[in-house]
């Protein structure tokens, strides 16, 4: 009878089965319903595309990347009674026409859309807040998304949507003086380590602090945090990006996954080769801020992409994205990868150059099926120094 009157009291039973079977029943108390959060927190995320030394940065080197204000990902948290992850219904497609279909989509854009991620930096936050000593209000909200960066291109679509999450959350529960900017990029970075993405933290660290960014891994700080240094824009010349239309559908981790192993293993032709990688990077910081500047960036791009091209082989790279480099260097121009694949960016030899060029190579990137765009370089969002010093 006294059982009787508490099951109906609460929903939250819990019955064990020991190994001689006996049986333990337990009820938990009904919990208070949580506050939801009070207004809407919406934060958008820029692209990103790597310059020189990319994808040292996940070994120990050296790179140097751009915001790219031309695409975005941008969260919302919502007042709602629960914790909700909602599906974009043009990311997360759950109906499809045919298996056709479903497979044409999965072919192009894998499987997984941006609520996995949403999931993953809810999780990790809540992780790290505890580890830190942070306490969280008790709130409920809605986490919604939408993305214009287009995918399996190499452009951070992934981390800008990470990223965006965390910056909702810690907006949402007030917690800006226990995680700062720098805080932020090795906290992303869990959160897609955590899904077995092989990932560095060059996206992240630009996407935190906008602008144009030299970053140096070489030596870390206790924290994990590298060398980072705020390049002047101005100091770049015209950059571009060819997109390719139809990508391959490989993610970065499945791009990184064998060099990453045999970089642990101590391979030296790996090391070797990701070093050389880096000194484009190391090279173009001199050179950015000396009297060269923006003059060298076209050799360093060709040096870059000849020395990943090398160490990563032709098959890894892709048929299409060598054709967009191919393109580029028929018009007097010079690309380098902007992440893993489906997408380069590029400057002309010669400065004035594009004017006179850039007809030809658009109507080349066109009869190909690629898009090529005017890079626009998002505002820097954080101070950083503009000379070298300690990791930060």
């Amino acid at each position: 009878t006294t059982l009787s009157a508490r099951l109906s009291e609460t929903p939250f039973i819990y019955v064990t089965i020991g190994r001689h079977g006996f049986i333990s029943v337990s009820i938990a108390p009904v919990p208070p319903p949580m506050p939801p959060l009070k207004a809407p927190v919406t934060h958008r995320v820029h692209a990103r595309a790597g310059l020189l030394g990319n994808p040292s940065d996940g070994f120990q080197g050296a790179v140097i990347a751009v915001s790219v204000a031309n695409f975005w990902a941008e969260v919302t948290a919502s007042p709602s009674s629960r914790i909700d992850i909602l599906p974009s219904p043009d990311h997360d497609p759950t109906s499809f026409g045919s298996v056709a279909q479903l497979s044409h989509h999965a072919a192009g854009y894998g499987c997984n859309g941006g609520v996995w991620l949403l999931m993953a930096a809810c999780h990790q936050f809540q992780q790290h807040c505890d580890a830190a000593g942070i306490p969280l209000p008790p709130i409920t909200f809605a986490l919604s998304y939408t993305t214009n960066i287009p995918r399996q291109a190499g452009l951070s679509g992934s981390s800008a949507l990470v990223l965006a999450t965390l910056r909702c959350l810690i907006e949402a529960h007030s917690v800006e003086d226990g995680i700062s900017a720098f805080d932020l990029p090795s906290l992303a970075l869990a959160v897609e380590t955590s899904l077995g993405i092989a990932a560095g933290l060059q996206d992240r660290v630009v996407q935190t602090f906008g602008g144009c960014v030299y970053m140096d891994f070489s030596e870390l700080s206790s924290s994990g945090q590298g060398v980072y240094l705020a390049i002047d824009p101005a100091r770049l010349p015209p950059l571009f990006l060819i997109i390719d239309n139809h990508p391959t559908g490989k993610t970065s981790g499945q791009v990184h996954a064998l060099i990453k192993e045999r970089w642990l293993a101590g391979d030296r032709a790996v090391r070797a080769g990701m070093d050389a990688v880096a000194e484009c990077a190391q090279e173009g910081w001199g050179a950015l801020r000396g009297r060269i500047g923006a003059a060298a960036l076209p050799d360093l791009m060709h040096r870059s992409f000849e020395a990943r091209r090398r160490l990563y082989g032709d098959e890894a790279i892709g048929r299409r994205t060598l054709a967009m480099v191919k393109l580029a260097r028929s018009c007097r121009a010079e690309a380098s990868l902007a992440g893993s694949g489906g997408c380069v960016a590029l400057c002309f030899r010669e400065e004035s150059g594009y004017i006179e060029h850039l007809p030809a190579l658009q109507a080349a990137c066109e009869a190909a099926d690629f898009s090529l765009v005017r890079l626009r370089i998002g505002d820097a969002l954080h101070a950083l120094p503009a000379h070298a010093r300690d990791p930060c």
